[in-house]
């Protein structure tokens, strides 16, 4: 992971927008957003200060407080899966949480679930005696030498709701993982960033 607050490289793309704003400010936008689309103020990094004859002052970086880094800013792998990209942009902060709960309800959804040798679910046991159950989202989020079966994810959840499972971990030995608790949460808060 990059240290945000860092100027960034200088590109030959941004010295030629510094030429075309002169006296004005470059701003550094997250890779995660395109050329074409709006940007919420935390989707930039910082900017620099442009010189009246169109050069960047590269002494000049300010940092944006407010910035929160994308998946690739973050060193994240590319996803896979849809709910492998919903689970990150949840993870950094841009996406609503309802997001992951929608890709994993789709009918084509999947996850991986750990299980013993002998094919058995594994129910982990966390803190103030919860059960968990551990999901991966894509087959590369998978550990070498641990083993899973794949479930479709709508049929996890509604039995682990059953089951009276408190949450289910996705992807808990990689980065990003969430916990998911699987009874009826408040609609905003329905999602923790495991530490």
């Amino acid at each position: 992971m990059s240290n945000t607050s860092l100027p960034p490289p200088i590109t030959a793309a941004m010295k030629e927008q510094a030429r075309r704003q002169p006296g004005r400010k470059l701003f550094v936008v997250d890779p995660e957003f395109g050329v074409d689309q709006q940007v919420p103020g935390w989707g930039v990094r910082g900017g620099f200060p442009v010189t009246d004859t169109g050069d960047i002052d590269v002494h000049g970086w300010h940092p944006n407080p407010a910035y929160r880094p994308g998946p690739r800013t973050l060193g994240w792998p590319t996803p896979d899966t849809a709910a492998d990209r919903a689970l990150e942009l949840v993870s950094a902060g841009y996406a609503p949480q309802q997001t992951l709960r929608n890709a994993l309800t789709t009918s084509d959804a999947q996850l991986h679930i750990l299980t013993d040798e002998q094919g058995t679910l594994i129910v982990l046991g966390g803190t103030r005696n919860t059960c968990l159950l551990a999901c991966y989202t894509s087959p590369a989020r998978i550990p070498d030498g641990v083993r899973t079966t794949t479930l479709p994810a709508p049929f996890i959840l509604q039995s682990a709701r059953e089951r009276a499972l408190d949450a289910i971990v996705l992807n808990p030995d990689c980065t990003p993982s969430l916990v998911l608790p699987t009874r009826a949460p408040a609609p905003e808060s329905d999602l923790m960033r495991t530490p």
